[in-house]
This record gives structure tokens, sequence and C-alpha cells, in this order.
């Protein structure tokens, strides 16, 4: 008899639990589930106008900036300060720059460009000519050099197409 009725109270319990666990689940249902849908929502809404205006920003930037155009000067081939002759340097390079005016002076002065450009190479030791912060330093002056004897515009870049040393 006293098993029957520790059995019945044990199921008695049994059911009260289960009843108590269907009330949570009812409540992390009705609550906890909105909750987390409304958080969803607001991130989405939070996310999506955060990265809009980075995006009209980079499309602003890209239209306002003009395409380089380029000017080849193909195979200068020189003799490095202090070589002597037993040492040369092979290079081609391209004339970077913004403005469509310019290309007719480029074509005119083509010859006055590359005296330049064999003056400032000529000038360099070996030693100056090595290394990616000479080459730095040596496009600064190529610009200078080349932009002093431009009237219609400017150069921007210089970009090496061609640098053997030998």
């Amino acid at each position: 008899m006293a098993e029957k009725e520790t059995k019945a109270n044990a199921e008695a319990k049994d059911q009260e639990e289960s009843k108590k666990g269907g009330g949570m689940m009812k409540m992390v249902l009705f609550i906890g589930v909105p909750i987390l849908l409304v958080q969803i929502v607001i991130g989405y809404f939070v996310i999506s106008k955060l990265s809009t205006p980075a995006t009209e920003v980079v499309v602003e930037e890209e239209v306002a900036e003009k395409p380089l155009l380029l000017h080849k000067v193909e195979d200068i081939i020189i003799n490095p300060a202090g070589s002597r002759g037993k040492r040369f340097l092979n290079t081609s390079l391209a004339l970077g720059f913004t403005d469509e005016t310019l290309v007719p002076e480029l074509v005119e002065k083509e010859v006055q460009i590359r005296d330049a450009l064999i003056n400032v190479f000529v000038s360099k030791t070996m030693q100056e000519l090595d290394g990616v912060s000479q080459k730095d330093s040596l496009r600064v002056e190529i610009i200078r050099k080349c932009n002093m004897l431009l009237k219609g515009g400017e150069l921007s870049e210089v970009f090496f197409t061609n640098f053997v040393m030998q």
C-alpha cells in the first residue's frame, strides 16, 4: 500500500512538473520569440542604413575622377654615371596624365622629353638607380623635368614598364 501511495505521489509530481514545463514553454513562445523577431528587424534596418551612405560616397568619388591617360616612351638605353661604359640601363616608361589636351603636346615634344629623360638617367649612378626608394625619387625628378617642358598640362604619374640594369 505504501508503494501504491509513493507511485501515486510520484505520478502527481510528474504531472505538476509537466504542467509547469508547458507553462514555461508557452511563456518562451509568447514573449521570447516576438522579442527575437523585433531584434532581427531592428538589426536589419540599422545595418542597411549604415552601409548605404558608404556605397554612395564611393560612387561619387569614382565619377569625379578623370581617367588616367598614358604616353609611352620606349627603349631608353644609357650608361649610368661612373660605369665607364661597362654597365648599362635599358628602360621604357609610361607618363601618366589626366588632361586630354596634353596628348598633342607630348607627341610634338617627344624628342625634348626623351632628351630630358636621358639626361636624368645619365646623371645617376648604378646605386642611385637601384632600389624602390631610389625609383620613387627618380619618378619625382622625371615628373618635375617633363613638366618644365610642357605648357598645356602636367604629368601626374610615371610607370616603369621595363627597367633592366646590367
